[in-house]
């Protein structure tokens, strides 16, 4: 089943502008090898790292430990969670439970 782009996480997570796939304002760039790249890091695209980067709800089940820390690592090498994309601006806060569950926990440590 095909996911509508309503379920796509496009604050948080990628999106497509024309034929590049984005996350804030970063190019993402995925190689044959399922390494995804983002200003100049590597990251192995596992499927709980894909989980997070994707939808809106988060199927919790496929995500461990080393997902969220390199989702956490990769918000902050894009600054996806801070308002305009600034690393000294705020973190963006939604009432969504992705922000909620995920985001606000990992942005306290």
């Amino acid at each position: 089943m095909r996911r509508s782009r309503f379920f796509l996480d496009t604050l948080y997570g990628t999106r497509m502008d024309g034929e590049q796939l984005m996350i804030c304002d970063s190019t993402v760039f995925i190689d044959p090898d399922d390494i995804i790249k983002i200003n100049g890091e590597a990251f192995r695209g596992t499927d709980g790292l894909w989980e997070l980067l994707r939808p809106n709800n988060v199927n919790t089940v496929v995500v461990n430990k080393a997902d969220l820390n390199l989702y956490n690592k990769l918000l902050i090498i894009s600054n996806a969670h801070s308002k305009k994309y600034q690393l000294d601006d705020s973190i963006n806060i939604t009432r969504g439970k992705k922000f909620r569950d995920i985001i606000a926990p990992s942005s306290r440590n």
